[in-house]
């Protein structure tokens, strides 16, 4: 994306002017670092039921971002109403269902400082247990998803990962390096976003860079990054990067040791970095390519990579440290329609990719300012991304 001109200035201005005053978005901080303005912006979003869209994969991507830029997750709260927490806790039955579901609230509660043997009623560290498949190292369907996510928890609850389980996520990578978000090997359908959370599962699990199936992991991501410094979901004509792909890239990196603005992972002067950066808006949310403006699923998987924290995060925030600026304003009913997401994609025959989906924005009054704002944003950017509307992370 190219930088603004001197002659868009007024227009930019235009921009930030009505982003700033559009009903149910945050007021814009320009002091804030980038991490604590997506926060601001995902706060500005929560629900009245303490949520983000209603769905346990945010609202945890929530508390575990919140907790890797140095905020108290217990403070995530809708005004005086329920916490992120409380609304997670009437979810653990809908978490269950899935090893990934069970991994990633494992992982939202531990970082918390909460008891993931006691919340919700329900011992979900003995749940994921009872998914363990011991003659295959699966948990669950063993899908790259869940497994990683499952090898994460365990590592954050101190319980040792079985090896098979390792074995087993390995057995997933594809003969070209990648992994692919189904529950076995396909080397047509290898994704960014799986080969980064299988990454930072590996890394969590002991393996190296040293190891060769990371070595090969890293040599695909690297003919995956695309010119203006970032990653899509996958490279390819017309593939944008994408803020999710950038983060889960960068988180992967992370968990390895790798420096994701070094020299090895600059494009062209440019890293996935400064094009993470510079797909933040005025407001502090992030826009998935195609879409109008800034959304709390693309947004909440960012923070935590903005500040460099992999999976499993440790706990380093400060009790009572809240996200600052932030005001109470009348919070998002609970009534109201949920934004669009992507699902979990089904499983394909061998020679099938992921299926294309619309990813959407939620349906407060805000929308209704979005087509000035994108035709603003088009001139003062001085042009578009390309569209990418594959869906990738699951809403686990």
């Amino acid at each position: 994306m190219r930088r603004p001109v001197a002659a868009s200035a007024v227009l930019a201005v235009a921009l930030l002017f009505l982003w700033s005053a559009s009903p149910g978005v945050g007021t814009v901080l320009g002091s804030a670092d980038p991490a604590t303005r997506a926060l601001q912006y995902l706060a500005s979003q929560q629900r009245s039921d303490g949520s983000l869209d209603h769905a346990p994969g945010e609202t945890e991507d929530f508390v575990l971002a919140a907790a890797a830029a140095g905020y108290d997750p217990a403070t995530l709260r809708s005004c005086t109403g329920p916490t992120a927490y409380d609304f997670l806790a009437t979810q653990v039955a809908k978490a269950e269902t899935s090893a990934g579901g069970t991994a990633k609230l494992i992982l939202a509660v531990t970082v918390g400082r909460r008891d993931p043997h006691a919340f919700g009623g329900q011992d979900l560290v003995a749940h994921l247990d009872s998914l363990y498949v011991t003659t295959s190292g699966a948990y669950g369907d063993g899908a790259t998803f869940g497994q990683s996510l499952a090898v994460l928890a365990l590592k954050a609850v101190g319980q040792p990962v079985p090896s098979a389980a390792l074995a087993h996520l390995e057995a997933l990578q594809d003969t070209d390096g990648s992994w692919s978000y189904q529950a076995a090997a396909n080397a047509t359908a290898g994704d960014t976003n799986s080969t980064a959370i299988a990454l930072e599962a590996l890394a969590a699990g002991g393996v190296t860079t040293s190891d060769p199936v990371v070595s090969k992991a890293l040599a695909w991501l690297h003919g995956q990054q695309n010119a203006d410094g970032g990653f899509a979901y996958q490279a390819g004509p017309g593939a944008s990067s994408d803020p999710d792909s950038d983060a889960l890239v960068i988180q992967g990196l992370v968990a390895l040791g790798e420096d994701p603005t070094g020299a090895t992972w600059t494009k062209n002067g440019k890293t996935v970095f400064s094009d993470l950066l510079s797909r933040q808006a005025p407001n502090g949310g992030f826009t998935f390519p195609g879409n109008p403006g800034p959304d709390p699923f693309t947004t909440s998987q960012v923070p935590a990579a903005l500040v460099r924290v992999a999976l499993p995060e440790p706990a380093t925030w400060t009790a009572g440290a809240a996200i600052p600026g932030v005001t109470c304003a009348a919070p998002k009913p609970t009534a109201s329609l949920p934004a669009s997401h992507p699902t979990p994609a089904p499983t394909l025959p061998a020679t099938a990719t992921a299926p294309g989906q619309a990813r959407g924005g939620g349906t407060d009054s805000v929308l209704l300012a979005w087509p000035w704002l994108a035709a603003l944003s088009a001139l003062a950017l001085g042009g578009s991304v390309a569209l990418d509307r594959r869906s990738h992370r699951p809403t686990e």
